[in-house]
């Protein structure tokens, strides 16, 4: 198991119910149909159908954090931005988690 598996299994551990994807772009609502095609694969990415039920799917787009997912796997700034979030005292929900990548990404 490589240092990116490692890490994906230690998260899974502490927040089991969140799984976090490199996306090619944004994805919402609207369009999450188009999830599957748009993921990049990191080394710690699962395979959607290993997902159990009752996860949430956070995706994490490269153009809106290319400096940020350049220099991290999708689950390792995710796992940041919960940390962060965590930090200061935020709950963690979609705007607070992408808020402090948002910061993250500025600082880099």
């Amino acid at each position: 198991m490589n240092e990116s598996e490692n890490f994906a299994a230690f998260v899974q551990t502490v927040w089991p119910r969140v799984v976090f994807v490199k996306t090619k772009k944004r994805i919402t609502k609207e369009n999450f149909s188009e999830l599957e095609e748009s993921i990049i694969r990191d080394d710690d990415t699962p395979d959607l159908r290993d997902i159990e039920g009752g996860a949430v799917i956070f995706p994490l787009s490269v153009t809106n954090y290319p400096s940020v997912l350049r220099s991290m796997t999708a689950s390792q700034a995710g796992w940041w931005a919960m940390c962060k979030c965590d930090s200061v005292g935020w709950e963690k929900n979609d705007e607070n988690i992408r808020s402090c990548l948002s910061n993250l990404e500025m600082d880099m």
